[in-house]
């Protein structure tokens, strides 16, 4: 969508690269004003079960937290951005094995994004930040005027900013903590494998051991967690991962734009959760009569019933059927002699 709003030549050549941060802005304020699905409980529901039901929503309705990220992911009627989709993940509360239940995890997403994509909230949002940066103008170039009262206001000021600066040093900065994790990580190696991998289990473990003194807070190490990346054999690259998402995590540090959802708490017994039971008569999380992905691992794990009989049928009439002619043989061959 980005591309075929690029200006480009006779050779299809994008024109102005310096376009993009505009032409993306204008993406997300056409996203907020035309969100269908992303505004709709309903149609939001029944968009996120039927992705869960093409992964194979077991009949516990648990999933791993890393499946709820490829759902979203997946979400092509949602245009959440991907930093929206790490927001989510960092504030849904999974087990200490990374599980997470997906009714759970549907109240979340159908209270969160809609949210998202209030336009009269984000237009309040916004009113207040510039209000305050506004504010805080005002104020500096109030005490710049006044005489001898600026010169105290600005002792105080710089005491303020002192403290601030004393606590921001306290504080590991993000090429210490990248170091610290990648530190963690290598201890909790064994396998000393290029590149470097842990096992999920050896992975969370880690993470959680040196989280308190990489001073991540609860919600950034749930979102640091839900990105992992695990391949099939159940591993993590953990120093990839750790040097990818650590900036981000910084960064998202400095957004203002999320802080009333990452302030709160959303645990399965938030009182902020929605009620989604009157839709589960509408459309239930499994489809009557439906075969869950549980089933089909156990239906493909398990031999045909039978073929494995008529296989054994078939082996006992063969088996049969050679006793039958050596006691044929052996009754010949007494009636010669």
């Amino acid at each position: 969508m980005l591309m075929q709003m690029c200006r480009e030549d006779e050779q299809g050549n994008v024109l102005v690269y310096e376009e993009f941060p505009m032409l993306l802005q204008q993406l997300r304020i056409d996203a907020l004003h035309n969100a269908l699905v992303e505004t709709d409980v309903g149609a939001l529901r029944i968009h996120l079960i039927l992705l869960a039901r093409r992964m194979g929503l077991p009949s516990d309705n648990i999933l791993p937290v890393w499946d709820l990220r490829k759902i979203l992911l997946a979400a092509d009627q949602l245009c959440l951005s991907r930093m929206q989709i790490h927001v989510i993940l960092s504030i849904v509360h999974p087990d200490e094995h990374g599980d997470v239940e997906f009714g759970y995890f549907l109240r979340v997403c159908c209270t969160v994004i809609p949210w998202m994509f209030d336009t009269n909230a984000f237009a309040e949002k916004a009113a207040t930040i510039a209000k305050e940066k506004a504010d805080a103008l005002a104020k500096q170039e109030l005490e710049e005027l006044q005489g001898l009262s600026s010169s105290l206001a600005n002792k105080k000021r710089g005491m303020d900013e002192e403290d601030q600066e004393d606590q921001q040093q306290n504080a590991p900065d993000r090429d210490a903590v990248e170091k610290s994790l990648i530190h963690v990580g290598t201890q909790a190696d064994d396998k000393h494998r290029n590149p470097p991998t842990l096992e999920v289990r050896k992975f969370l473990e880690a993470m959680k051991q040196e989280s308190e003194k990489c001073q991540l807070s609860e919600a950034e190490l749930r979102g640091f967690v839900a990105e992992a990346e695990i391949d099939a054999g159940g591993d993590v690259a953990y120093v990839d991962h750790i040097k990818t998402w650590v900036p981000i995590l910084f960064e998202l540090r400095k957004s203002i734009i999320y802080d009333g959802i990452l302030a709160m708490e959303w645990g399965p017994s938030s009182e902020e959760l929605v009620n989604l039971s009157a839709y589960e008569a509408q459309f239930p999380l499994h489809a009557p009569g439906a075969e869950t992905g549980e089933d089909r691992k156990k239906r493909s794990g398990k031999p045909n019933s039978r073929s494995s009989s008529r296989t054994g049928r078939s082996e006992s009439q063969s088996s049969l059927g050679s006793a039958r002619s050596r006691s044929g043989s052996r009754g010949s061959r007494a009636s010669r002699r």
